[in-house]
């Protein structure tokens, strides 16, 4: 093959080198503009279990490896138990409910207005103690348990939303990071002040668990 039909060739099948790439964005647009971005948080636990060190203790000591897994397994059992996700799950909602306003700390515009439909006036009336989270957190642990309560079925025993365990598990990843002492704990949203905000919540509860 000369230059010249090499050339013939290009120019003869240059619309649709040109089309199908065109074609292909413009598909995947028009797929995907719809579609909630979803933002990333991660944090690592160390744990001392695989070297023998505690913060403690601050000497190492023999390991006995398939103690250290087991104790890994666990860790993990525990940080994603239904009583750890449950506690996160309301001490978020606690928080987002004593808002008053979207803040871009804990739950964006999208997020706050989601919750402000999802939940009656009067009811975040009777949970919310603006001078006081635990008491909004007590309220809150409370009222869900209230029979056919709009509280625990619309959010709290949900699917898909971050104040529920189903919803919690969805979209959280638990791992300890290869042979090391780390837990690796990652979790996806759709607004990334909640991705940031449950991990610290979870992190904070698992700990004092």
């Amino acid at each position: 093959m000369d230059f010249r039909h090499f050339i013939r060739i290009i120019q003869k099948y240059l619309p649709a080198l040109i089309g199908l790439p065109i074609g292909t964005m413009l598909l995947v647009y028009v797929l995907m503009r719809n579609e909630k971005k979803q933002y990333s948080a991660s944090t690592l636990i160390y744990t001392g279990l695989a070297s023998g060190y505690t913060i403690e203790s601050g000497q190492d000591s023999r390991v006995d490896y398939f103690a250290v897994s087991n104790a890994f397994d666990n860790l993990v059992s525990t940080i994603k138990s239904r009583a750890t996700l449950e506690e996160v799950g309301v001490r978020l909602l606690a928080e987002h409910l004593m808002l008053k306003a979207p803040d871009a700390a804990l739950a964006n515009s999208e997020t706050f207005e989601e919750l402000k439909s999802a939940l009656p006036a009067q009811i975040r009336a009777r949970v919310v103690d603006h001078s006081s989270y635990e008491n909004t957190v007590r309220n809150i642990k409370e009222y869900a348990k209230i029979p056919k309560n709009p509280l625990a079925e619309r959010l709290l025993n949900s699917k898909n939303h971050p104040y529920s365990v189903a919803g919690i598990t969805a979209q959280l990843t638990v791992a300890r990071e290869g042979t090391s002492d780390m837990v690796r704990l990652s979790y996806l949203a759709t607004d990334p002040a909640v991705a940031k905000h449950s991990l610290e919540l979870l992190t904070a509860v698992f700990t004092s668990r």
